[in-house]
């Protein structure tokens, strides 16, 4: 099944308007905070040298643009269309639902303007509507091929996909085992706050709370690991989606262990922030 021309100028159209959400709220950072450096500290997730202004974004927000551009071109010209809609609608859905509940909470008040927070609760519910119409383009925009010139979606090789179980499969594990640890090593008064967002937890106006986007990733992991051993379609844009972010989380993890700006003058390492966010510091550390 391939995607009909209407479903494909309407997909790239939603992707686009995605897109320049995601642009919108960065060019905002970057102007808020003066010094694009201090920015990127804030999403690799270093606790020294933040910007002035607690930023709005975090380290998933450039990661999500560039899949909105990328689908936006795969929504034009792929074999593979109607997949990669379906899933980047899901992964916007998953990431930008926390929003709807959190943007607009009391522990938010004293952290970003009551402008700011309607213009990103605004956003929000742009980006679940984006998210749920590229959905039900991607599944109902699909036909069959009229003749034999037209591609069909191509599926995953034999080799790749065992590859993307065993990688996957074990990057979800190991997400899902962190969890779990999280889950007994934290306060338990600090446990809905994790999941769900909270006074607790210094996040991004726009971001799903820390243990919540790790959930999200960690099924994502299982869902493409486990599809692609049977070479699904869906498996190859949702695969890239995942290990975008995988790649993302995991470069930023790394500086943020390696550098020696995790170090204090005791020589104690400072409690690093995870992917999204970090607790306050009259919070004990994550980690």
């Amino acid at each position: 099944m391939i995607l009909t021309r209407g479903a494909r100028i309407t997909g790239a159209v939603l992707c686009a308007v995605l897109a320049a959400l995601a642009a919108g709220w960065i060019v905002r950072d970057l102007r808020a905070a003066g010094d694009a450096p201090a920015l990127l500290r804030y999403w690799a997730g270093y606790t020294g040298g933040w910007p002035r202004e607690l930023p709005a974004t975090v380290q998933a927000d450039p990661v999500l643009l560039v899949v909105y551009v990328l689908a936006l071109s795969a929504a034009l010209r792929s074999s593979v269309a109607a997949s990669t809609l379906v899933v980047t609608g899901l992964v916007t859905l998953a990431l930008r639902l926390p929003g709807v509940w959190t943007i607009g909470s009391s522990w938010m008040d004293g952290r970003f303007g009551d402008e700011l927070r309607t213009r990103a609760l605004i956003g929000t519910f742009v980006a679940l509507a984006a998210g749920l119409a590229l959905v039900v383009v991607g599944a109902a925009g699909r036909r069959r091929p009229e003749d034999s010139h037209e591609p069909l979606p191509t599926r995953p090789g034999s080799g790749a996909g065992v590859a993307a179980f065993l990688v996957l499969g074990a990057s979800g594990a190991v997400m899902a085992g962190w969890e779990i640890r999280q889950f007994f090593r934290l306060p338990g008064l600090l446990h809905p706050d994790w999941f769900l967002g909270g006074e607790a937890i210094t996040t991004g106006l726009t971001a799903a709370p820390p243990g919540w986007s790790s959930a999200v990733l960690a099924g994502l992991c299982m869902v493409v690991a486990w599809t692609a051993l049977f070479r699904a379609v869906h498996a190859r844009p949702l695969g890239m989606i995942v290990a975008g972010f995988l790649l993302v989380s995991g470069g930023c993890g790394i500086a943020g262990t390696s550098t020696t700006d995790g170090w204090n003058s005791s020589g104690r390492r400072r409690p690093s922030s995870s992917s999204s966010c970090s607790p306050r510091s009259s919070s004990p550390s994550p980690g």
